[in-house]
């Protein structure tokens, strides 16, 4: 089985020399950027690249020209997913056709779709990026990996390229326990190495079901668990490290520009930051000015590789907090998901969406989702067993969360529904923050 996995290795470096080595120089510049971030190389390789965004953008696109006279990034405004959309046709650059250029659709979890063009250079990278984290968390090009994801007509990988890529494609729109039972014996059968890349509601649910068989810790050979697009919990992560032996380490990215940051097994909860390809700052969570390290504030992004529509100083939604490592480089300390999905007290103060997952903890709850719908007032779903009758605890937990005068309700469901991406969503904010002054 190893062979085969060796085979598929070198069947796809082989073909990417026959392609000037395209991935492989693109996954060098990575190593030696990210492996060498304080090096003057490394600084100088960065700043190139940010320069080149620059010129480039302020002088084939309609909305950047307005900045040609720049001097550094903070002469740039900050730009949202609605400021493309009303002003789509100045982001794109006139250097490119559009038959020269791939679109790329946002799932759409936060509202309307949003749709980027990309060019090659820039989908080149992220297939770069791809491989260089995948390494990172000890999976090995040529191995099983198993996709757990909503799989558009779009996104599926023809059979071919599927084999050769040895790519399992799983759809969480399948993941019934029937389909558990048969997974799971697929993963015993087959004994090379392999992977799993997952969102984590997918991996919860394959917990769960463990959980109700009563499986012992399984011999199947991951060597590699990735959690991506959601927010890792400590219940997903403790059980599936118990079933598979390895440590589960989470992903950030976008499907609008591709992996922003990742966790590295057998270190800190740190998000190692995708430098080599993007710059990310922190700013206020209300005024476009970059905060401090250790201080919350919104994601803002400037891609470095997407000539095609330009995307410098662009907002995601996202909230973090930015510290550094042992070695002084930038990391991303906490990650806090939508602004808008954040929760808040019954005073108006914001409050970590982690406390939500304190539910994940409780025995007898399949899926949850806390939904606030007022200034003070709160709805809890809950597909839980018949035999679940802890709702006045967790009323009067989040209570201590929320707040005294907390009108908390528990709504017994039989299905959490999932949004069109494939996710489920955990957190929902029903009620305007700014209305909670």
């Amino acid at each position: 089985m190893k062979a085969i996995g060796g085979l598929r290795q070198k069947l796809f470096w082989t073909r990417d020399r026959f392609s000037r080595n395209v991935i492989g120089n693109n996954v060098n510049d990575i190593r030696e950027i990210l492996n060498n971030y304080s090096s003057p190389g490394s600084k100088a390789r960065r700043a190139d690249l940010l320069s080149g965004l620059m010129q480039h953008a302020t002088s084939t696109t309609p909305f950047y020209r307005q900045f040609c006279n720049f001097t550094s990034l903070n002469d740039f405004p900050v730009i949202n997913k609605n400021i493309i959309r009303s002003n789509y046709e100045s982001f794109r650059s006139d250097r490119f056709k559009k038959y020269e250029t791939s679109d790329v659709i946002t799932s759409g979890s936060t509202g309307v779709h949003l749709i980027i063009a990309q060019d090659k250079r820039k989908q080149d990278r992220n297939t770069a990026d791809t491989i260089y984290f995948l390494e990172k968390g000890n999976f090995k090009i040529g191995n099983e990996l198993i996709y757990v994801r909503k799989w558009t007509k779009a996104l599926r990988k023809p059979a071919l390229l599927a084999w050769l890529q040895n790519v399992t494609m799983v759809s969480v729109t399948d993941l019934s326990d029937e389909y558990f039972e048969k997974f799971i014996r697929k993963l015993k059968r087959r004994r090379s190495e392999k992977g799993i890349l997952s969102y984590v509601s997918a991996l919860t649910q394959l917990c769960r079901y463990l959980d109700k068989v009563k499986s012992p810790p399984l011999r199947c050979n991951v060597t590699s668990i990735i959690a991506a697009s959601e927010s890792l919990t400590t219940y997903c992560k403790h059980s599936m490290e118990k079933y598979f032996g390895v440590p589960v380490i989470s992903r950030y990215s976008t499907m609008e520009n591709g992996i922003l940051a990742q966790q590295f097994p057998g270190g800190t909860s740190d998000f190692h930051i995708n430098w080599a390809s993007y710059i990310i700052e922190i700013f206020d969570l209300d005024e476009d000015v970059p905060v401090e390290h250790g201080v919350l504030g919104r994601i803002v992004i400037t891609d470095l590789f997407n000539y095609a529509m330009p995307m410098i100083r662009y907002d995601i939604g996202d909230l973090g907090i930015m510290g550094t490592d042992e070695n002084g480089v930038p990391v991303l300390k906490v990650l806090h998901g939508r602004r808008m999905d954040m929760i808040y007290d019954t005073s108006g103060k914001m409050i970590t969406p982690a406390v939500v997952w304190e539910l994940d903890e409780l025995n007898g709850i399949r899926q949850f989702q806390l939904i606030q719908t007022g200034k003070a007032s709160y709805t809890i779903k809950l597909n839980a067993e018949n035999t679940f009758n802890a709702d006045a605890d967790i009323i009067l937990n989040y209570k201590k969360h929320f707040g005294q005068d907390a009108i908390i309700t528990i709504e017994k469901t039989a299905e959490i529904p999932v949004l069109e991406s494939g996710k489920r969503k955990v957190v929902c904010n029903n009620y305007d923050p700014k209305a909670l002054n």
